[in-house]
């Protein structure tokens, strides 16, 4: 198996049989698949141990644990029983990259809070704007008997509507903007493609969760103009218009 970067450079194709010169004989082998891995900048093939000769060592091990064993302490465990220095070793979870991930993760965390403020003040603009051009009317309703807890549904009612076409429309967008944004990022990062598993992080409780979410968010912002509208004087109101 290889990489998307060696597949491209040496014009392989999965199935494709290709010749491999060793230190010591030539071998034949067959591409089978291609894999995400990053090591020595795209530019590595994975084969099966048989293929190697019988003088070839290997010099790093990986080990699968079994469920609920401790990977850092059974790392630990293996250093401490081997001679001083003689070996090295470390779980998967831990990498020289997390304070790079971190940086990242409070990036992402800062301009997702920024688009819930936009997204808020959008909605509160819209919502301020619909009350003032509809006050005459609201206020003729109020005047025939609207008690102002009617009038604040009324209003969140309208825009619930709003956050729900926002969301059926926004997650299918963000979506394919997702996809994009991965496969743009792998290419220029190290010209490799990506597993369907990479994509596949929106589960249906999560999509649903966050078309309730921009209803939540746009009764939130509405809550406010909401307020303002049922407390408003019917007599200003209909004085001034």
């Amino acid at each position: 198996m290889a990489p998307t970067a060696l597949m491209t450079s040496a014009h392989l194709q999965v199935g494709q049989l290709t010749r491999i010169v060793l230190p010591d004989r030539a071998i034949t082998l067959r591409i089978v698949g291609v894999i995400l891995d990053q090591t020595n900048d795209n530019m590595l093939l994975r084969a099966d141990w048989s293929n190697l000769s019988g003088t070839v060592e290997a010099n790093q091990y990986e080990v699968q644990l079994k469920p609920g064993i401790d990977a850092d302490g059974y790392a630990r465990q293996l250093m401490a029983a081997a001679a001083p220095d003689a070996i090295y070793a470390r779980s998967a979870i831990q990498s020289d990259a997390d304070s790079a991930f971190i940086l990242i993760d409070a990036v992402l965390a800062t301009l997702a809070i920024v688009l819930l403020a936009i997204a808020g003040s959008g909605v509160f603009n819209t919502v301020v704007l619909n009350t003032q051009e509809k006050a005459r009317e609201i206020a003729i309703l109020k005047a025939i008997g609207m008690t102002p807890h009617q009038t604040v549904a009324v209003v969140l009612a309208s825009v619930v509507i709003l956050g729900a076409l926002g969301g059926v429309a926004g997650i299918p967008a963000g979506i394919a903007l997702h996809h994009a944004i991965l496969q743009d990022m792998a290419q220029i990062a190290s010209r490799t493609e990506l597993p369907a598993s990479f994509y596949a992080v929106f589960s249906p409780v999560l999509l649903v969760s966050m078309v309730l979410a921009g209803i939540g968010l746009a009764i939130l912002a509405a809550f406010i103009p909401a307020q303002w509208a049922a407390h408003s004087r019917v007599t200003a109101v209909l004085h001034a218009e």
